[in-house]
């Protein structure tokens, strides 16, 4: 029994992927599973395969995939497949599917006859490396090799894309949502909450948007606009406004995993108008908008540490500025030193986790790392005006 039998066996045991191993380039000499019928047709497969490279894929379409691993040294080959990434039947693939450009009336015949698992291309394409190192003994990178593949997505996706884009100024329906958009950005961007009010519900009421088809459904469509926009304002608006990273991300978990939840594109819409006017609001009680790019680094970076106990010296040290030029530098931007900001930073979130969390009073003090629960009580009541307990009792009701 030949090591490369074993090889097969073994991963036909371990993958249940579908294996000939092809010799001297005609005669079959091993299948798995043994059962497989049209053996003929398989050896038709070789010619669809890049000569050029080992090991090499075949996808006569999207969701059927088949490998080759030429043997090195012989002219022996193996060929791997077919796998898929759906329910596969012939009579699918001819409803679904333009097969014109290829003669594979033998390929239905064999992916009929073989049980075809479920593999992604990614996955695949790594099956197909590792085998080939088992067989040839050659280490090869998976996103290296097969690049080529990846141009030849990327062709497909820009065909498609020019033929949409040729269709569109033909009917007059290109996409004018960009100007809007920005329009809409800046408002965020800088906590303009009124402007922004008018502005969607006067200007972007009555604009006519394409933006293009992006769902199947209306329902998706909707949805999948709700998670690019939402994208956009956290990454073109909320940061730039000066709200810290990791609240801008957490938000947008939050607001995609909502929106998922609903049923109706109505109340997708409505959750839109209340996302954007939450970013907004946020920034505006920031109120930092006319920051540098350098002391909003500085917001970001103590904003992001609230849990831990912050120095001028930590603030200088992510800048890679001396402290007394951090300590100058933003006071004169914000009117407020370090050690204000960062209490400051704290004292928010404590706010933040009253009203959203069980935390005990205490729990809170500690995980903002304040020395006592007193001293946290006091500076939020010098702050806010207000002890922690009456806050809570008043955002609750």
């Amino acid at each position: 029994m030949s090591l490369n039998y074993k090889i097969c066996s073994l991963l036909y045991a371990s993958f249940y992927i579908p294996i000939i191993y092809v010799q001297n380039q005609r005669e079959i000499l091993f299948t798995f599973p043994p059962t497989i019928k049209s053996k003929k047709e398989i050896l038709t497969l070789n010619k669809y395969f890049d000569s050029n490279k080992n090991p090499s894929l075949f996808l006569p379409e999207s969701e059927i995939i088949y490998g080759k691993i030429k043997i090195r040294d012989n002219k022996d080959y193996i060929i791997i497949g077919p796998v898929i990434n759906d329910s596969f039947t012939p009579n699918r693939l001819d409803k679904d599917f333009n097969l014109s450009q290829f003669d594979l009336t033998e390929i239905h015949n064999i992916a009929a006859d073989v049980f075809s698992p479920k593999f992604n291309l990614n996955s695949f394409s790594n099956f197909l490396i590792l085998t080939n190192y088992l067989i040839n003994k050659k280490m090869l990178t998976t996103s290296k090799h097969f690049q080529l593949l990846n141009t030849h997505v990327i062709k497909n996706i820009n065909t498609q894309k020019t033929k949409q884009k040729i269709h569109k100024v033909e009917s007059n329906n290109l996409h004018n949502t960009y100007f809007l958009e920005q329009e809409m950005l800046n408002y965020i961007r800088r906590g303009q909450k009124k402007n922004l009010i008018n502005f969607l519900e006067n200007k972007m009421s009555k604009s006519f948007l394409h933006a293009g088809k992006m769902g199947e459904t209306p329902l998706r469509q909707t949805k999948n606009i709700f998670i690019g926009t939402l994208v956009k304002v956290g990454n073109q608006a909320a940061i730039p406004g000066g709200m810290a990273i990791e609240d801008v991300y957490e938000l947008i978990d939050n607001y995609t995993i909502k929106c998922e939840k609903l049923s109706s594109v109505d109340q997708i819409l409505a959750l839109q108008y209340n996302m954007l006017i939450d970013f907004c609001q946020l920034i505006k009680n920031k109120k930092i908008s006319t920051v540098s790019v350098e002391v909003q680094r500085m917001m970001n970076f103590i904003d992001g540490r609230v849990n831990t106990t912050t120095t001028i010296a930590d603030v200088a040290k992510f800048c890679n500025r001396s402290n007394s030029y951090v300590g100058r530098t933003f006071k004169k931007e914000t009117g407020k030193t370090i050690h204000q900001y960062i209490l400051e930073a704290k004292l928010i979130e404590g706010q933040n986790l009253l009203t959203y969390t069980d935390m005990t009073i205490a729990e809170i003090s500690n995980y903002l790392n304040f020395s006592s629960q007193s001293y946290f009580q006091n500076c939020f009541r010098k702050y806010f005006e207000v002890t922690p307990f009456t806050f809570r009792r008043n955002s609750s009701a």
